[in-house]
């Protein structure tokens, strides 16, 4: 077909009469090459037809119409043994840029013809389309029977809060209030069938709950006796610390595509990130600890009973979603053995109707914290 549209007197070997030939095994290794890479077959061309979007697969509007613009930028007249040489451009809802091909007119045989190696602009890469990811989880024991925390919303005003304004681009002081969530928790899950009786699906507390269980899976990981330098794998509770952060963090995990938002946890990575930031010193007693309400240095960081954790809103927009990329929301929370705040980052999804950690913001609650002081020595 490529050939029929583009061979023009192919067995001509002249310099000055216009010939345009094919070569097999290039052409077809061409074409293999710019769409055979992540499945780019399956949309790179339906870009250029009329309807199809980056958000919505780049599924055309039928029945499909492709709009070419006649290009005088690219008009070359004929010379002897050439043809006059036109340019057509058409729109790819996947480019910022218009893409073309050249053509010329035969009067000989009365037909178009494409010009040269054009046909090969068409086959460049545009952005990945956005494919909505549904999670689909394996059935899970459910363990105990978790009971949902309750909340309480407060407010915190941050006094004199310097920001930069949107208008002037002057930095200015204004009083700012946030949402404060406390949630009190009567059960704690101890494994993954537990920690997914969670309700992460509300678009308002979900994020502040989600943040809240990011901070008490890791009540569940004891390092083994030898832990601090040897095999780390066998290590049946945090085995199951790693499942229970796949759960939170996990999104579109088979994803290689560059704008389809995605977060794959790595198994040996992760496990060795938990086990350097918390087996050390015996941190695990005390790090998460420390982001609960009651809990101090002074008092070998104990919480109150049952439970609670306090989060914040965060004063700061981190920018609204793109195609590919969902709205990160920033949440806070204090602990005391640290001196400012800390956080972590979690994006709602509607089609899956629960939130999720973003990215590798998982890590940051992990930090080292002072020691605590025992009552007694």
């Amino acid at each position: 077909m490529l050939k029929y549209l583009c061979e023009y007197n192919p067995d001509s070997t002249a310099s000055t009469t216009y010939h345009n030939k094919l070569y097999e095994n290039d052409t077809k290794t061409t074409v293999h090459d710019q769409l055979y890479y992540n499945n780019k077959y399956k949309y790179t061309l339906k870009s250029y037809l009329n309807g199809a979007t980056i958000e919505n697969g780049y599924t055309p509007t039928l029945p499909i119409s492709i709009t070419v613009t006649e290009d005088p930028g690219g008009t070359v007249e004929a010379t002897t043994g050439y043809p006059k040489k036109l340019r057509f451009s058409f729109q790819s809802a996947g480019a910022d840029a218009a893409r073309y091909v050249d053509m010329f007119y035969s009067t000989k045989n009365k037909r178009w013809y494409v010009w040269g190696e054009t046909w090969k602009y068409m086959l460049q890469s545009v952005r990945d389309p956005v494919v909505q990811w549904l999670a689909e989880y394996p059935s899970v024991p459910a363990g105990r029977t978790m009971q949902q925390p309750t909340y309480v919303r407060t407010e915190k005003v941050l006094k004199d809060f310097e920001f930069i304004d949107n208008i002037t681009d002057e930095p200015r002081k204004e009083d700012v209030t946030l949402a404060q969530y406390t949630f009190t928790f009567p059960t704690l899950p101890r494994t993954l069938g537990e920690l997914m009786q969670f309700d992460l699906s509300d678009p308002e507390t979900g994020g502040y709950l989600t943040t809240c269980l990011a901070l008490l899976i890791y009540d569940n990981y004891v390092p083994q006796d030898g832990e601090l330098y040897g095999d780390k794998t066998s290590n049946e509770s945090l085995n199951e610390v790693y499942a229970m952060l796949q759960y939170l963090c996990d999104y579109n995990p088979d994803s290689s595509s560059s704008t389809n938002y995605h977060n794959k946890l790595f198994e040996s990575d992760t496990k060795t990130f938990v086990h350097d930031r918390l087996a050390y010193n015996d941190r695990y007693k005390y790090t998460l600890n420390s982001y609960k309400n009651g809990a101090s240095v002074s008092n070998e960081y104990t919480p109150d009973q049952p439970v609670s954790i306090t989060v914040n809103e965060y004063p700061y927009s981190m920018g609204e979603a793109t195609a590919g990329r969902p709205k990160q929301i920033r949440f806070t929370f204090t602990s005391a053995g640290a001196d400012g705040d800390r956080f972590l980052e979690a994006f709602y999804d509607g089609p899956n109707n629960r939130w999720f950690i973003y990215g590798t913001t998982w890590k940051y609650p992990l930090s080292a914290v002072r020691d605590p002081v025992p009552d007694e020595f």
